[in-house]
């Protein structure tokens, strides 16, 4: 048989006080008792170091940066999706990925600007070499006939000045 000494022990089994109320209440009791005796008056600090406690590996840079609230929520309910893991590390990730890709797509965007180029060079070296042909085909077909009455009459411009 244990032997209560505490009298709101005695007091909670008295009155039938249930146990998940009576230890809610010693737990209470212990906080509001914590006066910070184990404290020490003075401590030593004259070994500390300024900066963050966890030290920054080999390649990393600590950096304050400040971004939307929306894109730190993705990339935490990423990695809870995941099950697990670091978002600044997944935010680290997305940025490597992007970087390494857009070299990559800039390079490629220059080669195809550059060949498009050339061959739009090599194509019109002589660009009016196929103009009679294209004349010749656009009157076969009708093309070349005026749209609109107005422009069927004959100004001034086109008697004095047009020479066909």
């Amino acid at each position: 048989m244990t032997i209560c000494t505490d009298v709101h022990t005695i007091k909670c089994i008295i009155n039938g006080i249930r146990s998940e109320s009576f230890l809610r209440a010693k737990r209470r009791r212990r906080k509001a008792n914590n006066t910070g005796e184990d404290m020490k008056k003075e401590y030593d600090f004259s070994k500390g170091k300024r900066g963050a406690v966890d030290p920054t590996p080999l390649g990393k840079t600590r950096i304050t940066i400040r971004l939307d609230n929306e894109i730190i929520d993705w990339f935490r309910r990423q990695v809870e999706d995941r099950g697990g893991g670091n978002y600044q590390t997944m935010i680290n990730n997305a940025l490597r990925d992007y970087i390494s890709n857009d070299y990559k797509n800039i390079e490629e965007t220059v080669r195809n600007v550059i060949r498009e180029e050339i061959s739009r060079l090599e194509k019109y070296e002589n660009p009016r070499a196929d103009w009679e042909k294209s004349f010749k085909k656009m009157r076969r077909r009708g093309d070349d006939a005026l749209l609109d009455k107005e422009a069927e009459r004959e100004s001034d411009w086109d008697r004095e000045e047009w020479r066909w």
